[in-house]
């Protein structure tokens, strides 16, 4: 699941989700599929993730979370979906609804 983290592979993604994929796996370096996902911009991806449980807030070993990710890349609000995830995580709580 780890290397998957593309929109193109949403399916397969999602099939891996529903089979009971550890969506808050971590590499080596603490990354989580869905920072990978929001690192590359795989907006459907990340929102999916977060919506199967994925925490947002798990810290990477260079003490950077996912929210941490979104803010420092604010200005770059590209990528499909990206507004749904925003929104999925002012609605968590994760950002403030401002944002």
């Amino acid at each position: 699941m780890f290397e998957s983290m593309s929109d193109a592979y949403i399916e397969q993604i999602r099939i891996l989700i529903a089979h009971g994929a550890d969506v808050n796996f971590r590499s080596k370096f603490g990354y989580t599929p869905l920072l990978n996902a929001v690192i590359g911009s795989e907006y459907k991806t990340a929102l999916a993730l977060l919506e199967a449980g994925a925490d947002p807030e798990l810290l990477d070993t260079h003490e950077r979370s996912v929210i941490d990710q979104v803010k420092s890349m604010h200005d770059r609000q590209g990528g499909e979906g990206y507004g749904a995830f925003i929104n999925a995580l002012k609605e968590r709580g994760y950002l403030d609804p401002s944002y």
